[in-house]
């Protein structure tokens, strides 16, 4: 039994970011300054960024997720010749889910491969500089000097930013917290006039829970803003190819009029190697919307074949059900009868694993008894 476990966030690129707790990607170019404390994004600046166009591709290079970036910033000055120093956040921002009304993002190192900043006429080296204080205290950022003429000066930034790679560890799921942060674009004089951002998945994974798009499919995620100050950072899970593409052939195979328990067991371990056993907690709530309920019940499906396999699926899905949908140290929201009686009986059919999830769950309540002083735990609904 697991007491204390972190559950990893998966990020994605652009210019700043589960899910869990890991990288996302990297946002908005910002004027900086030479402040008494040091390096502190946020100049006073009469430069504005009239548009963006942010593109930012999730592909996968052999076991890792990565993104690759190209953003194009269309900036203006009202006044004389400027002279900026410019900075581009190396960082990740990542939430994790809550449902309370406070939702922090924390700032984790980035993991940026082939920085490249230019114009139409000057390609900049950008060096590594780490802000002293404030809002982004501690985190590193790519910083250059640039003039910026009366009028229009256009900006390119590219890069590549490496998000994931999946793991044969247990507790690993295959999912990656994909985002942009555009919030740093704030720091412009006056609002973004114009910004587009858009998530490609080129390889056959999928894109889950984005919020506030224009355009929406599996594979394909645009946001559109006009005349604002972000305070929002585009968002989304990416599931890695394989599994994404299993579930999604084996979810089409039930709408076969042929479809069986055997083709139901399918749905449910596809379900299961995306989702896991351990829980929602910090999953995307999307996902959790769209597969935990039928997953458990495709399983329930397949028990109909009465082998290991289907009866160890329904011990899975009924372990993940009794788990909290908040923070947990690996505790029980309730006790899963049906399910411990499925490990029970597929443990009996033959199943090498089905014995020690069983006896997982004994584990779990005495080390509830001892360490929560829980005497009895509720049955499940």
């Amino acid at each position: 039994m697991r007491k204390d476990f972190l559950i990893p966030v998966v990020a994605s690129a652009a210019a700043a970011l589960v899910l869990m707790a890991a990288p996302i990607a990297h946002g908005d170019n910002a004027p900086m300054w030479e402040s008494p404390v040091g390096l502190t994004p946020g100049a006073q600046t009469s430069v504005r960024m009239q548009a963006e166009n942010v593109s930012v591709q999730v592909v996968e290079r052999g076991s890792a997720a990565v993104a690759e970036v190209d953003a194009i910033f269309d900036m203006t000055n009202p006044g004389t010749t400027a002279q900026v120093l410019v900075g581009f956040p190396n960082f990740a921002g990542n939430a994790l889910p809550t449902s309370d009304t406070y939702s922090p993002v924390m700032f984790t190192p980035g993991n940026i491969r082939n920085f490249r900043a230019w114009t139409d006429t000057t390609n900049f080296t950008p060096t590594t500089r780490r802000v002293a204080s404030g809002q982004y205290g501690g985190s590193d950022w790519f910083v250059w000097n640039m003039s910026y003429a009366r009028g229009a000066t256009r900006v390119h930034v590219a890069y590549e930013h490496k998000l994931d790679e999946q793991s044969d560890n247990p507790w690993y799921r295959p999912i990656v917290h994909t985002s942009y942060v555009l919030r740093t674009g704030a720091l412009w004089a006056g609002t973004i006039g114009n910004a587009r951002v858009t998530f490609d998945a080129p390889n056959g994974g999928g894109f889950v829970g984005a919020e506030q798009t224009v355009e929406a499919s599996d594979t394909h995620l645009v946001w559109q803003f006009t005349d604002f100050k972000p305070t929002f950072d585009p968002d989304a899970a990416y599931i890695y190819r394989a599994p994404w593409q299993g579930l999604q052939d084996s979810e089409a195979a039930l709408s076969a009029e042929n479809a069986g328990p055997a083709e139901y067991l399918r749905a449910a371990q596809a379900a299961l190697r995306i989702l896991g056993r351990e829980g929602p907690y910090a999953e995307p709530t999307a996902l959790v919307e769209r597969y935990a309920a039928a997953m458990r019940g495709w399983a329930w499906k397949a028990s109909e074949l009465d082998t290991a396999e289907a009866w160890e699926a329904v011990g899975d899905v009924e372990h993940y059900a009794a788990m909290p949908t908040g923070k947990n140290h690996g505790e029980l929201a309730c006790w899963p009868d049906a399910g411990a009686v499925a490990y029970e009986r597929a443990a009996a059919l033959g199943s090498s694993t089905a014995a020690d999830k069983r006896a997982d769950l004994d584990s779990t309540a005495a080390w509830m008894r001892d360490v929560m002083y829980l005497d009895t735990i509720q049955s499940c609904p």
